[in-house]
């Protein structure tokens, strides 16, 4: 199967704004991201799927100057972006992740990867949730989106990609990954509002770039004693 990794990014976070190239550490948050994806080497093209939005045009220019491809399409209707990704790269599957995951597991990625097959529409850790928000993963079959894209009638559907094939979830072949440890469905490893955004620089201030080689279940060791020394600043 030929397959791509494609990271959701938009600067116009709501809770966040711009919070995708904001640098901690003097690193930009999307690079952690894509030091954590190329340190698993998945042998995989990884591009950035933004919109053609004028603030989203930092997305673009960061792309640029690190040499990663970047895709431009609709802002709001995200289902439209991965169809052209799947359409311009030949793709049979492709897995999505959000940018606003600095930390996701790599190896996790990898090891999903191997599960995935054609008799599956999607492969995911998030039905039911098991994995810390921040270690999402989906792997969706090319065609499956495609033949639905017409059903995906509502703005929420076309914007959050997924949740349309877990609403009907009787009509597609779904395989949902559970963590192999305890849940940690509770924990936020994502970065999705300020307090999140202040754990993560603490996390990267205590402990710097040891934290790209941590699997998942080692970060979030990490996280609970940060999450700690937060609560008693």
């Amino acid at each position: 199967m030929k397959i791509a990794v494609v990271i959701q990014a938009r600067m116009s976070s709501s809770r966040v704004p711009g919070k995708v190239i904001m640098e901690v550490e003097g690193k930009p948050i999307l690079l952690y991201l894509l030091d954590r994806l190329n340190l698993a080497d998945l042998g995989l093209p990884i591009i950035v799927a933004t919109s053609k939005e004028d603030v989203d045009q930092q997305i673009f220019d960061f792309c640029s100057q690190y040499g990663v491809e970047c895709y431009r399409g609709s802002h709001l209707n995200v289902v439209s972006r991965f169809i052209d990704i799947i359409n311009s790269y030949s793709l049979d599957a492709l897995v999505r992740i959000s940018a606003d995951s600095p930390l996701i597991d790599g190896f996790l990625i990898k090891k999903f990867i191997k599960k995935m097959d054609r008799n599956l529409d999607l492969l995911t850790n998030v039905f039911p949730r098991s994995y810390p928000k921040g270690q999402s993963v989906e792997i969706l079959k090319a065609e499956s989106l495609k033949a639905n894209y017409a059903r995906m009638v509502s703005d929420s559907d076309r914007e959050h990609v997924t949740q349309f094939f877990y609403r009907n979830d009787k009509e597609f072949k779904i395989l949902n990954n559970l963590s192999e440890e305890e849940s940690l469905s509770e924990m936020s490893m994502a970065i999705d509002t300020k307090d999140d955004l202040d754990c993560f620089k603490l996390l990267v201030q205590t402990y710097g770039e040891s934290l790209l080689k941590l699997n998942c279940y080692q970060l979030a060791e990490l996280y609970s004693e940060i999450n700690k020394k937060l609560i008693h600043l």
